[in-house]
């Protein structure tokens, strides 16, 4: 479990019960799943530690920013139980694969039926289905989209069952590093030829990290023949499983585009002496692998800087799969780097047009027409689709209250932010809720008279944090503060906050101009 101040559980019932269930699976299942498959990489304690770890390390931006105690329990839980159905043999004769293909189903009914003394009945159907959708074979969006619990302390919270199972999928795909197996197991003897081939594939994964829309895998190899058994068997999967989530994530404010190798050469690794049969590979449809290869050689450019070569290669994408989402935001991407903006709003639109109904192509919009467009109008009309789209998400209202803000729709700005403000668990949102606020009141008013207090208590809120990755833009309130010919006072403090927050000053100059200013 994640520890410190950045862990989201702060009810004692929750953290004592996932303690309690962690505990357990680690004491009575999963401690003995090597019994059961003792050839697999690992699906004990080690991996479950690496799915937790991964969502924490590729994912944090959301689990820190977006989530409600009662999902971030879910969650977790979920993480701790998906695997515990490899541990059940219906009979004697059941082989090890035909435990595998269903383990997940099997996963669901255990946690139904073998910890009623620790999860609430609803909790049970919720974390069951999720744990039932790590499964590739299983389709998510059967699944209810969101499902509101009660809890006896903290109350009602909605729940984003299809998302927390779309979180669970990926990173417990992502869980491919050298971490998951040894160089002692892949000398034992007694491992076949295939168990073998896997356990070696993982030891060439030296890690992951993702940079923005993408991930990023390190692989070692030591011959060119290599790559493409690393690509089939790692890249091309993984790719797949992202692609079966990348919706669902979409519509959350994730989007990741692409998972991507980078090679690295290492002379005398442990071969890769036997692929398995083509059958045991899964079966990628042969339009899905283009389309694939064509997204890993644009990206693979961009990351090089390679820019012109990459303009073919976003052209070939549009030719061959213009009715493709990603197609089209790779487009807007591209262009938008290379400064030529009428054609990154064409792609941008493009990709909005094609999935009308995702606020984050909505929301993408509103930034692009606000900070680097400029333009007001266009903005205010994004932001407030994203949020008439997903009234509930925060980061929509917040994004719409900025938006008021410039149209001189103060009032509106004041009630949305206390909203959020009164009602988030996140500091990130705390921040931004209290200081849109302090906005729309003091440019209304073109006075500090009435928010002194709320500046000095976001001041020393920010003092005494040490997040500085705000990931917040500011450009178009910049201007639109500069035409309002504010007192100097008001413009000075507000231009103190977001040269703070977009890394323009450090946090030595904020404290010094801060207490210049406030602290007598």
């Amino acid at each position: 479990m994640i520890e410190g101040s950045q862990n989201p559980l702060r009810n004692a019932d929750l953290l004592r019960r996932l303690e309690t269930v962690q505990s357990r699976v680690k004491n009575e299942y999963l401690r003995f799943w090597q019994v059961h498959a003792p050839h697999y990489t690992d699906h004990g304690n080690n991996h479950c530690n690496a799915v937790e770890l991964t969502l924490k390390e590729i994912l944090a931006d959301v689990v820190f920013k977006d989530f409600n105690e009662y999902e971030y329990f879910i969650l977790l839980t979920s993480i701790w139980l998906h695997d515990i159905g490899i541990m059940v043999k219906k009979d004697a004769s059941e082989s090890q694969e035909k435990i595998r293909e269903h383990h997940n189903e099997r996963s669901r009914e255990m946690i139904r039926t073998q910890f009623t003394n620790l999860l609430l009945p609803q909790e049970r159907i919720v974390i069951g289905n999720i744990c039932w959708s790590h499964s590739i074979d299983a389709d998510i969006t059967k699944l209810v989209e969101t499902k509101i619990l009660r809890h006896p302390e903290i109350g009602n919270m909605e729940i984003r069952v299809q998302f927390l199972a779309a979180l669970l999928r990926l990173c417990d795909a992502l869980d491919l590093c050298c971490t998951r197996t040894s160089e002692t197991v892949i000398n034992i003897s007694e491992l076949s030829d295939e168990s073998r081939f896997y356990h070696i594939l993982h030891s060439r994964v030296s890690g992951l990290i993702r940079k923005k829309t993408q991930i990023l895998i390190d692989i070692n190899f030591s011959n060119e023949d290599e790559k493409d058994i690393l690509n089939d068997y790692i890249i091309s999967p993984s790719n797949y499983e992202l692609e079966s989530v990348r919706n669902i994530l979409a519509k959350n404010n994730i989007i990741i585009t692409d998972i991507i190798p980078r090679y690295n050469y290492v002379p005398n690794l442990e071969p890769l002496e036997k692929v398995p049969e083509k059958e045991d590979i899964l079966e990628l449809p042969e339009d899905y692998l283009e389309f694939q290869d064509l997204k890993t050689k644009y990206s693979t450019m961009i990351r090089n800087n390679k820019i012109e070569d990459a303009e073919n290669v976003i052209l070939d994408l549009i030719e061959k799969y213009p009715d493709n989402v990603l197609s089209w935001f790779y487009y807007g991407q591209y262009y938008e780097i290379i400064g030529d903006n009428e054609k990154a709003l064409k792609g941008y639109k493009n990709a909005s047009d094609i999935e009308p109904d995702n606020s984050s192509y909505v929301t993408l919009l509103g930034h692009f027409y606000g900070e680097i467009l400029l333009n007001i109008d266009k903005s205010f009309e994004y932001f407030k689709r994203a949020y008439n789209l997903e009234p509930e998400s925060e980061l929509n209202i917040l994004n719409f209250v900025e938006a008021l803000i410039t149209k001189e729709q103060y009032d509106e700005a004041i009630a949305l932010s206390k909203t959020v403000l009164e009602s988030t668990q996140l500091f990130i949102y705390l921040f931004y809720s209290k200081f849109l606020l302090i906005c729309s009141k003091c440019i209304k008013s073109n006075s500090l008279d009435e928010v002194k207090e709320e500046v000095k208590f976001l001041g020393k809120l920010l003092i005494d944090t040490n997040i500085t990755n705000f990931s917040w833009v500011y450009n178009k309130l910049r201007v639109y503060i500069d035409k309002k010919k504010l007192k100097k006072e008001v413009e000075d403090v507000l231009l103190i906050f977001i040269n703070y927050v977009e890394n323009e000053i450090s946090k030595k100059e904020f404290l010094n101009d801060f207490y210049n200013i406030f602290i007598e």
